[in-house]
């Protein structure tokens, strides 16, 4: 708990063979608490949040199996997987994001 009108830092690091992928404050990323590490909330008035998303270094950290087809494709594809996939993103062959 923050007294009103206080302020409170917040420092983050992820653990090995983990990474910082964003800081999300109130909801925004915020690129600048990301680059130092930590995050104060200045003359604290009302609640607010912080989400600090971590990821894998590497695939090896945690893997998921998942079948991608029909391979070649045109107009859709098809994603199976035992786990749940919370994220993906697929890139076209030349390297654009869809």
């Amino acid at each position: 708990m923050v007294a009103e009108g206080e302020d409170q830092t917040f420092t983050f690091s992820a653990e090995a063979d983990y990474s910082i992928d964003k800081v999300l404050v109130d909801g925004v990323n915020n690129t600048q608490a990301l680059s130092d590490g930590y995050y104060t909330f200045e003359n604290v008035s009302e609640n607010h949040t912080m989400v600090v998303v971590v990821i894998p270094l590497s695939i090896d950290a945690y893997s998921v199996e998942i079948k991608v087809y029909p391979n070649p494709t045109v107009n859709y594809i098809n994603i199976e997987s035992d786990e749940i996939i919370e994220e993906l993103i697929i890139f076209n062959s030349a390297g654009k994001k869809i």
